[in-house]
C-alpha cells in the first residue's frame, strides 16, 4: 500500500525521488518479486543486516538518480 501511494503520490514520476529500499526478514521468492514488481523499489533487502547489507544501502543511497 506504501509503495502505490508513493507512486501515486509522484504520477509515476520517479525522477528526484530518493531510493526506495525495502528491508524485509521475508526471503521468499514471491515477496522479492512482488516488491520488485513497483518502478519505485531501489533494492529489496533480507534483515539481518550485515555490513555487506550496510555497504549496499550506502551505495544505493550516494548514487545519484538517472531519469
Amino acid at each position: 500500500e506504501v509503495l502505490e501511494a508513493l507512486a501515486a503520490e509522484h504520477e509515476g514520476n520517479t525522477e528526484g525521488m530518493p531510493p526506495v529500499v525495502l528491508l524485509s526478514s521475508s526471503d521468499d521468492p514471491a515477496e522479492r518479486a512482488r516488491a520488485r514488481a513497483h518502478a519505485i523499489v531501489s533494492d529489496y533487502l533480507v534483515k539481518p543486516l550485515t555490513r555487506g547489507l550496510v555497504e549496499r544501502l550506502h551505495a544505493i543511497a550516494t548514487t545519484p538518480a538517472t531519469a
